[in-house]
């Protein structure tokens, strides 16, 4: 105990005497400390961008019928629903509906319809989905949700309208809508089923158009709906309910190779079924994210092995002028672990004001540093987006950390350069001097 309290009192005295030089080494800790703590508050910030990527990036596989005339069957898509590996799903159906009560928006198409049978007037695009937020228009925004809720799994009878659409019938949102499923096969248009509609939600954006001289071609008469109303329009039975695609969702992007080799083990008629895989917008982004990744990862080490050289060279003049203290000191039968504890409590006591400049200063340049690479970055596709929004924050962890290794910065630097000099007997060390 006397001892530790000799060893603090003699480093606080040589702090206190030697003003030019503890500043020096606050300068160059608090360098060292402000520039690990930036690297590590990138890294932690580039992490959470990876998870947000993961999440926002709907990367999986999409199944559907490779004939028109044998879609899908509800059953065969909730057989893939078992792998664990799928965390979200859409089970689509595009039909064709008729507008009963309303009527559709009048847009001038390239092709003109001969003698149109009246069953056509009204049509509608009507698109089951179980999640309209997972729908592709939704997700990547070409929809925008301007009023009300989206459509989610477990809605029965609610409808997405277009703006236009709303604005031409004068609806709004909890308005009814009734619509009949039409079919057509060849010149035969027939009615089925007529549902009637809650409006859940108006959206507004405008999609690629095809041009078949149908209203049900133009964005303003596109409608989504539940999936299961979807199947009332078309009058399918539980049983033998029917899917244009089914689109499923994998919790971990890194996995998706592994998850489909399992999926085309299943039990499922794949001479009729086509598989595709969706990563792309994944692929995009999390190719950016890594490469910024492996920057900041040589960029830290850079720093740590930078500061073990640079303080080591400091702390070799530092102790060349100290010799002889060390002479003195080891003569006076105070052990080498003592000397060198002293010298490492000297740089701990001026590393924690480093530490706390550092924490204010860390933050500041991360965010600066960031930000430069974003501007000067790759990213000029759909992941700035991703980048733009977000603001490395530096959390108590990493300041905790960056302090954790600070410290063995020091410990090894104090060590490496005290041993030259400490390998030596006391009696050379001061002859040396003399």
């Amino acid at each position: 105990g006397k001892k530790i309290m000799q060893i603090a009192k003699q480093a606080l005295n040589y702090i206190s005497r030697k003003r030019v030089k503890t500043l020096l080494v606050f300068l160059i800790l608090t360098l060292i400390s402000t520039a690990l703590t930036s690297s590590f508050s990138i890294m932690g910030t580039t992490n959470n961008i990876e998870k947000k990527i993961y999440d926002a990036s709907n990367t999986g596989f999409t199944i559907t019928s490779k004939t028109l005339e044998r879609p899908l069957s509800l059953k065969t898509a909730e057989k893939l629903l078992e792998n664990k590996e799928i965390s979200k799903f859409n089970f689509k159906y595009d039909a064709l509906a008729s507008l009963t009560d309303k009527t559709v928006v009048k847009k001038k198409q390239g092709v003109t319809r001969d003698n149109q049978n009246p069953v056509l007037n009204n049509l509608v695009a009507a698109l089951g989905t179980s999640d309209s937020t997972l729908e592709t228009t939704f997700a990547s925004g070409v929809f925008k949700l301007e009023q009300g809720k989206p459509i989610r799994k477990g809605d029965k009878s609610k409808i997405l309208i277009h703006e236009k659409l709303a604005k031409k019938n004068h609806l709004k949102v909890g308005d009814k809508l009734k619509l009949k499923g039409a079919s057509l096969k060849d010149e035969d248009a027939k009615q089925l089923h007529e549902v009637e509609f809650e409006i859940a939600g108006i959206f507004s954006g405008k999609k690629e158009e095809k041009q078949t001289g149908l209203s049900s071609d133009a964005t303003e008469n596109t409608v989504y709906m539940d999936y299961e109303s979807s199947q009332h329009l078309q009058g399918y039975k539980p049983a033998d309910y029917k899917l244009s695609a089914a689109v499923y969702f994998v919790s971990n992007p890194n996995q998706i190779d592994k998850v489909i080799n399992t999926v085309k083990k299943s039990k499922i008629d794949w001479k009729q079924t086509d598989l595709v895989k969706n990563s792309k917008a994944f692929e995009a982004v999390s190719s950016s994210v890594t490469s910024f990744k492996q920057i900041i990862n040589v960029l830290t080490f850079s720093i740590i092995i930078g500061s073990i050289i640079v303080l080591s060279l400091i702390l070799m003049f530092w102790l060349r002028e100290r010799i002889y203290e060390i002479g003195v000191l080891l003569s006076l039968g105070i052990s080498k672990a003592m000397i060198i504890s002293q010298f490492i409590l000297e740089l701990v006591i001026i590393s924690v004001f480093s530490m706390a400049l550092a924490s204010i200063s860390g933050s500041y340049i991360s965010t600066m540093v960031f930000k430069g690479f974003i501007k000067g970055g790759q990213q000029q596709d759909s992941s700035s987006a991703i980048f733009e929004n977000i603001v490395p924050h530096l959390h108590t962890s990493t300041i905790l950390m960056t302090y954790g290794i600070l410290l063995i910065i020091i410990l090894l630097a104090v060590v490496g350069s005290s041993s030259i000099i400490l390998h030596k007997k006391p009696k050379d060390i001061l002859t040396d001097i003399s």
